[in-house]
């Protein structure tokens, strides 16, 4: 098994009216500290994609908390480190 093949598991509880309890790790994991959302995207067979969902203010507190750029980035380069997933 490659490290790209590793998988982390998560046991969630579904309660009677749809609500979904997070474990403590996955929660971690997330970057989940308080209220939140997340979208799953489900592909082919059992394939699930899950995506922690920031706020505006999340996202512009990230941005004031790193470094200044250092040159310019592509339209291609913003895309290839999206799906990397490197805000």
């Amino acid at each position: 098994m490659s490290s790209e093949d590793k998988q982390e598991v998560f046991e969630v509880t579904v309660d009677a009216r749809g609500r979904v309890t997070l474990p403590k790790a996955l929660r971690e994991r997330l970057g989940f500290s308080g209220d939140g959302h997340m979208r799953l995207t489900f592909g082919q067979g059992d394939k699930t994609q899950v995506v922690r969902l920031r706020s505006l203010d999340e996202l512009w507190a990230l941005a004031d908390s790193r470094e200044e750029p250092q040159g310019t980035m592509s339209f291609e380069q913003m895309d290839e480190a999206k799906a990397r997933r490197i805000w």
